[in-house]
């Protein structure tokens, strides 16, 4: 980007000069900037009103990043000579570095009003128009500048860029890797081309063609520390930890993003307590951080503080308020606060700033099946492209299939996913679906070999006390969730199973007080509202359930009909005779 812009500057310097000095050439005449800057300040002394002094001292200012006296030097220029395109472009170049992208929208539209072909005016105007919002806009404004030169590089790239934060580009996502790879023809060294290609093969999918292509890179051009990083990212999410540690050691500089991926790559040894002391030890360092910000919320939500994990992600957003994997943190965290209406909302949110993001459409199917809304999530898997074969599709897929008892289906896509390698939720949807078919030793046996290995992992747990409640082993039950339940995790999983296992111990009050406690935490959560609901007329305590079952039909879940019925047959029960007369059974 810095060397886009200082090309840019010298394309624009060179179109304003109207004499045979320009600032580059004054630079490397004089052999400094500081030099420059001397032989500007004289000149100005002598002549307050040349405009071209002014504006040379705008650049050399930009140059230096001294972003406000840029400004000012700019607008004595633009004012002396208002007709000038060149002059605004500048002006709308440094506007849009400081952050008024709606100033710098305005200086380069003008620009272009005067000069319609300066290929920069249309480029810098196409960022600032979708830092605003306006991404239509942006596409637009490339696309004219292309008309004039089709070999433009940059506006190429912005072009699939943008193109791929707009919802109804994310199922063409092929055409849009074809494009750009007819792009990086022109430019094959780009990093950030590289960046986003395999950015795009990941979006589908195709992590092993994505990591050829940085693998490839590097090969041809030789280590580049955000390659490599983006590398090491690709190791680690397919489950190689140690190669994605030996390519982080590959990096010249380590920066905040590389010491918290070297964190994750550690997180299984240590527990998320002592790595939040190392994040925390991070910040002090780096308070600015907006990757250290992320991973300490990620880690607060696996503590089970989804409070204080928002306000961590809530800073990370203040960083930098179009931060889809922010947005998708925060609908963890509003998710475990039991707060759905705020959990949809983030999830729209970050699904309309990276439609293309295969992480948020799997968060987003996993929401629908939350929700027992099985058809939807169906149709929404078979939307999909080329990512029909990625690991996290695939293990969608087979909890469907298994929902639906189809277990050989199931099986056979599971199967699918460990023939890739190592899987660790691969093996765990496994077992849970082992247990499903009444397959209680070879599940049993699958999910403690798990635990050994993560010793932490609380949905291992779940799946191994599921394994014990079937097979009435309640005591080993007991002692798996009982430190589980002072946890904010899991939706009241852990409650859930154990008020199934006392049930089946016909300790239907034990089990009721246990979900009540769960629903102080999650008062609107499905599967704890039916457990209650159930042990409560169980208890004959019709009355009680009521509220709680009204409650949950004013949003779309899984039990709407069966809480329904529930509802109908508790008002008859309670005595309720009028409202059990006037309720409308569900159909």
């Amino acid at each position: 980007m810095k060397t886009l812009f200082f090309l840019s500057l010298l394309f624009a310097l060179t179109a304003c000069a109207t004499g045979p000095q320009t600032p580059e050439a004054d630079l490397v005449r004089l052999g400094s900037p500081e030099a420059l800057r001397l032989s500007l300040e004289q000149r100005l002394f002598k002549d307050p009103k040349d405009h071209q002094a002014h504006y040379q001292m705008a650049w050399v200012l930009e140059q230096s990043r001294e972003f406000e006296g840029a400004a000012q030097a700019i607008e004595r220029a633009v004012v002396l000579e208002p007709q000038s395109a060149s002059y605004r472009l500048l002006a709308g170049q440094i506007q849009y570095q400081m952050g008024d992208y709606f100033q710098a929208v305005n200086l380069l539209s003008a620009a272009l009003k005067l000069d319609n072909r300066l290929l920069e005016a249309y480029y810098f105007l196409a960022l600032s128009l979708e830092a605003t919002g306006r991404s239509e806009e942006a596409l637009s404004q490339l696309k004219l500048a292309l008309e004039i030169e089709p070999l433009y590089f940059d506006a190429r790239l912005a072009k699939v860029r943008i193109a791929m934060t707009l919802p109804e580009n994310a199922p063409d996502l092929a055409s849009l890797t074809l494009e750009l790879e007819a792009a990086l023809k022109i430019k094959p060294n780009s990093v950030e081309g590289t960046l986003l290609l395999a950015q795009l093969y990941g979006g589908q999918g195709a992590s092993y063609k994505a990591r050829l292509i940085l693998e490839d890179w590097l090969k041809r051009f030789g280590n580049q520390d955000r390659v490599l990083l983006a590398l090491a990212r690709l190791e680690l999410s397919e489950g190689r930890p140690e190669v994605a540690q030996k390519t982080l050691a590959r990096q010249k500089e380590s920066s905040a993003a590389s010491r918290v991926l070297l964190l994750k790559i550690g997180r299984h040894q240590s527990p998320p307590a002592v790595l939040l002391g190392q994040v925390e030890k991070e910040l002090t360092l780096e308070p600015d951080s907006e990757e250290l910000y992320l991973y300490q919320g990620e880690l607060y939500l696996e503590l089970g503080r989804p409070e204080e994990a928002e306000r961590c992600l809530q800073r990370a957003l203040k960083i930098n308020p179009r931060d889809a994997q922010a947005h998708l943190l925060i609908a963890r965290a509003y998710l475990e606060e039991a707060d759905y209406a705020g959990e949809e909302m983030a999830l729209a949110k970050a699904r309309s700033l990276a439609p293309s993001s295969l992480e948020i459409r799997l968060a987003y199917l996993a929401s629908l099946i939350r929700q027992g809304l099985w058809d939807e999530a169906q149709t929404e898997v078979q939307r999909g492209g080329t990512d029909q074969d990625h690991r996290g599709i695939l293990l969608i897929k087979a909890y469907l299939a298994e929902m639906k008892g189809d277990y050989g289906t199931a099986e056979a896509l599971l199967t699918r996913v460990l023939k890739k390698g190592s899987d660790p939720q691969a093996e765990l949807a496994m077992a849970r679906l082992e247990l499903s078919r009444g397959l209680f030793d070879t599940g049993l046996g699958r999910a403690q070999r798990l635990l050994k290995e993560r010793p932490t992992d609380f949905e291992v747990k779940l799946v191994l006390a599921k394994g014990y409640l079937l097979t009435g082993k309640h005591q080993e039950l007991e002692t798996i969730l009982n430190p589980l339940l002072d946890q904010r995790r899991g939706e009241g999983r852990a409650h859930l199973l154990l008020a199934q296992s006392k049930i089946r111990r016909g300790q239907v009050a034990q089990a009721a007080e246990t979900l009540r406690q769960a629903l102080r935490t999650w008062p609107r959560q499905p599967d704890l509202v039916q457990a209650y609901t159930l042990a409560l007329g169980l208890l004959g305590q019709y009355a009680q359930a009521i509220p709680l079952l009204e409650e949950m039909q004013r949003f779309r879940h899984r039990y709407n009909q069966l809480f329904g019925f529930r509802l109908w047959e508790y008002y008859f029960k309670a005595g309720q005779k009028e409202r059990f007369n006037q309720f409308p059974l569900p159909q």
